[in-house]
C-alpha cells in the first residue's frame, strides 16, 4: 500500500518536488530523522516538518573514547596547568579528556558540556579541530 501511494504522488510532483522528495527518502531510509510530515495547499507549496531522534549526551560524545582520572604524577599537576574552558588548575583525581585529533585536553565535565551545548559544530575550543560526527549526512 505505501508503495502505490509513493508511486502515486511521485508521478503528481514537479522536477524541485521530486529533489525534495528524494531528500526525504534519503533522510528516513538512512534514519537520520525518524519523522517527517509532507503537506501541500492547493498552491502545491509543499511544507515539511522534519522531527530528529532524540539523542543522549552519551550518544553524542561515545566516539570521543574513554577519560582518564589524573594521577598524582600526572603532567598537568607537576606543571600546575588549567582547563582552558573553566580556568580552574587541574586536581589529582579529577576526570580529564585528551581529545583524540587534536592532543587538546580539559576537564571531562567542562569539554563534554561544551560539545553538548554546540552538538552542531563540537569543535576543539583552543584549535577549532572538529569532532562531530553525528551530523555528517552524505
Amino acid at each position: 500500500m505505501e508503495e502505490t501511494l509513493n508511486e502515486t504522488f511521485e508521478n503528481t510532483l514537479d522536477e524541485s518536488e521530486i529533489i525534495l522528495y528524494n531528500m526525504i527518502q534519503y533522510i528516513i531510509s538512512h534514519d537520520i530523522f525518524d519523522t517527517y510530515v509532507l503537506s501541500s495547499d492547493n498552491n502545491h507549496e509543499y511544507k515539511v516538518i522534519i522531527k530528529t531522534h532524540k539523542e543522549t549526551s552519551k550518544d553524542l560524545l561515545q566516539h570521543l573514547g574513554k577519560h582518564v582520572v589524573i594521577g598524582k604524577n600526572d603532567n598537568v599537576l607537576t606543571e600546575n596547568e588549567q582547563c582552558n574552558i573553566c580556568f580552574d588548575t587541574f586536581k589529582q583525581k579529577e576526570h580529564k579528556r585528551v581529545l583524540s585529533k587534536c592532543g587538546h585536553y580539559f576537564h571531562k565535565k567542562c569539554i563534554d558540556k561544551w560539545f553538548i551545548k554546540n552538538k552542531r559544530m563540537m569543535n576543539c575550543p583552543l584549535c577549532r579541530t572538529n569532532y562531530n560526527i553525528s551530523y555528517n549526512l552524505f
